[in-house]
């Protein structure tokens, strides 16, 4: 499955850096794309992993 999550938020590769390290540790997430020109993130994932999950992760970090 892929999710996308909207991350306007996200301005440097520190924040790259940051969101790839701590979502990319969840199991079932294999893949970890962040886009900092149009503020996205695509997470590839596992069906076990919901999207709800994903975004309570995304905001815990930012």
């Amino acid at each position: 499955m892929k999710t996308i999550i909207n991350a306007k938020n996200i301005h440097c590769n520190s924040c790259v850096r940051s969101i790839g390290k701590e979502i990319g540790i969840i199991p079932g997430i294999y893949g970890v794309n962040v886009d900092i020109a149009n503020k996205v993130i695509a997470i590839d994932h596992t069906e076990e992993i919901t999207e709800k999950e994903l975004q309570e992760k995304f905001e815990k970090i930012y």
